[in-house]
């Protein structure tokens, strides 16, 4: 009797001990408030009029992270700088950037967000962002948008290191892809759709 008796203990500590190891696996380090962006263009227009700029951001949260650990309980990261000012800046650096010129070109940030929800011992993680561009002058206009979407993948644990990269990868993919776009950019360089 004795030994069956520590026999089930044992069972049973076991059983314990492995719980206890799984969910310390899955359990990510504490959420960083914010996230470092790098914007980098790799968009050059040759031989493009003056344009002048405007980056707005019509998002409904300021938030670039949103980790959920359960329903009730989710914990959020912005950036370090605002994205809108970090795209402007960029672009300002590759583009004929004036104070005041004949093309107006308006970059919107619609969507920019990474989604970590905990689905049982593990996290299904998912990247979208979503940029848009009109560009005028005068009467003429020409609209573009661009989504990028990573994911959803299972990971077992956050590692906000690989986020950040990945966020800041999807970010200027999206913004070279917009500015790519044929339409828009005959139209930011010769000033007609």
């Amino acid at each position: 009797m004795k030994a069956k008796l520590y026999s089930i203990k044992r069972v049973y500590f076991s059983a314990l001990t492995v719980l206890f190891l799984s969910a310390c696996g899955s359990t990510p380090g504490p959420t960083p408030s914010a996230l470092q962006l790098s914007v980098q263009s790799s968009v050059v227009l040759a031989e493009s009029q003056p344009l002048q700029l405007t980056v707005s951001d019509r998002r409904t949260q300021n938030h670039l992270l949103r980790v959920e650990h359960s329903l009730d309980h989710a914990e959020f990261a912005t950036a370090t700088q605002p994205v809108a000012t970090l795209i402007s800046e960029e672009l300002q650096r590759t583009l004929p950037i004036v104070g005041q010129a004949n093309t107006v070109l308006h970059i919107y940030i619609d969507h920019a967000l990474v989604r970590a929800v905990r689905r049982g011992n593990e996290y299904e993680v998912e990247h979208r962002v979503v940029l848009s561009a009109v560009a005028t002058q005068g009467n003429a206009q020409v609209r573009s948008e661009m989504t990028t979407t990573m994911g959803p993948q299972t990971v077992r644990r956050l590692d906000y290191g690989r986020i950040e990269r990945d966020f800041n990868r999807n970010l200027n993919t999206t913004l070279d892809a917009l500015l790519r776009e044929s339409e828009l950019r005959q139209f930011l360089q010769v000033g007609s759709p």
